[in-house]
């Protein structure tokens, strides 16, 4: 799918900033609070593509519970058998899209999500991997609600049913990602529940 395609339900549901609120990007919001970023090597992740690394990334993100901070994918191949939780105050890197990718092994799945019972500002920033949907289906990349300040960045998801999905939200930033293959055509790519989107789409 043309990245084009990837916004094509998002500008009727475009919105500035609420006034008063600050003027920064939403990327430089998601990213202000983390000061450590730890490698999921180093919890056990192989990134092979057959051991499931499920267990070890989560490990990494739940070790920055207390404070926040960042990890990152070397270049692999991560298998993932459930949902994998957010923290807020996080920052996902990855060497790039053609280089990290993560398999989902189970169906019906968010492989990442961020589900608080109350709004808060999520500061959550996610770049330079790819999600192949391609052996299972149902698949939800990235669920997040009840956050604001969340970027998106250089993403590729390849035969996901949804993209991204965006329940209650605001200030998010989604640039230079790409959405192919998902069963749902264009309207799988990225879905918006009472969700307020900057103008930084791209």
């Amino acid at each position: 799918m043309e990245r084009r395609n990837f916004i094509s339900k998002v500008p009727v549901m475009l919105a500035a900033f609420a006034a008063g609120t600050s003027n920064l990007r939403a990327s430089q919001l998601a990213s202000s609070n983390t000061t450590r970023y730890i490698n999921v090597m180093d919890y056990g992740a192989i990134g092979d593509g057959s051991h499931d690394d499920t267990s070890a990334i989560q490990g990494a993100i739940t070790s920055l519970s207390a404070t926040g901070g960042g990890i990152y994918f070397p270049p692999g191949n991560y298998v993932v058998s459930s949902t994998i939780t957010l923290i807020p105050n996080l920052t996902i890197s990855g060497f790039g899209a053609t280089s990290v990718k993560i398999f989902p092994q189970a169906t019906g799945i968010n492989v990442f999500q961020y589900l608080p019972s109350t709004e808060q500002p999520a500061n959550i920033s996610i770049s330079g991997l790819e999600i192949d949907c391609t052996s299972v289906s149902g698949i939800t990349g990235f669920y997040i609600q009840l956050s604001n300040n969340i970027y998106f960045h250089g993403i590729v998801f390849t035969g996901c049913d949804y993209s991204i999905q965006l329940d209650q939200c605001s200030y998010a930033e989604i640039n230079s990602c790409v959405s192919r293959g998902s069963p749902y055509n264009k309207a799988g790519t990225l879905k918006l529940f009472s969700t307020s989107a900057t103008n930084y789409i791209n």
